[in-house]
């Protein structure tokens, strides 16, 4: 055991610290998996392309990742959502 862990020590949390920190737990295992869908659906799209483009503005580039698999990084520079209304 870490010599930081104080063996079998147990400490009170209150309701709406557990509550929000399960909600949120929760909230990004959804939204990792809904990311997920999207990657695909995006690199299906994508083909052998580079770069995923919208309006002119790079969303999204393929990149080597390990071994022979390729991976999407998002372009969180990208300027498009400033023109999109919600």
């Amino acid at each position: 055991m870490h010599p930081d862990i104080d063996r079998d020590v147990e400490v009170k949390l209150d309701e709406q610290l557990v509550a929000d920190y399960l909600r949120t737990v929760a909230d990004r295992k959804l939204l990792e998996s809904e990311e997920r869908g999207l990657k695909i659906q995006i690199l299906d799209r994508m083909g052998r392309a580079q770069y995923a483009m919208r309006q002119g503005h790079k969303i999204a580039d393929r990149r080597n990742a390990r071994g022979d698999n390729v991976s999407l990084y998002p372009n969180s520079k990208s300027e498009f959502l400033e023109g999109v209304s919600a």
